[in-house]
């Protein structure tokens, strides 16, 4: 009989260890998000903007392959053009579809300028956006943007 009730009072005692480590976890990874959300910046001179083509052919339901064409223009630095996947001549032998899209960075920095562009993420708050081509087009590197999204 004395052995029964050791044993269950070890058990129990093993499921509230169990809850404990288990309450602590969760606590900890709550605590690691909750300090690193900071309120995303709506408005800011825009450092970048990057346009992304994104090429893929099927086969059958499922993705046979892929291209991705990467342009981004960036303040105080040359454009650049990045290609990455399957070769353009090969790619446009097979049936595809294309998808692209626009994105617009933009930065608030304690001074008035913008920093170097390796110090800007450093440096400013940052946050980037998903734009339409007419709202692409009409941000200028440099220029104060904003992005208030009205609900």
């Amino acid at each position: 009989m004395k052995e029964v009730i050791n044993d269950h009072q070890y058990k129990n005692k093993d499921k509230k260890g169990l809850w404990r480590k288990a309450t602590a976890v969760a606590g900890g990874l709550l605590l690691l998000t909750a300090c690193d959300q900071q309120p995303q910046i709506t408005d800011g001179t825009v450092y970048q903007k990057e346009y992304t083509k994104y090429d893929v052919a099927f086969f059958g339901s499922n993705i046979w392959a892929g291209r991705r064409e990467i342009d981004t223009e960036v303040v105080s630095m040359p454009p650049t053009h990045k290609e990455i996947g399957m070769d353009k001549d090969r790619m446009s032998r097979l049936v595809h579809r294309r998808n692209e899209f626009w994105k617009v960075y933009i930065a608030q920095c304690p001074k008035a300028e913008l920093p170097q562009h390796d110090k800007i993420e450093k440096e400013c708050k940052t946050a980037s956006f998903d734009v339409p081509l007419q709202i692409y087009n009409s941000s200028q590197l440099g220029q104060h943007a904003d992005f208030n999204k009205t609900k």
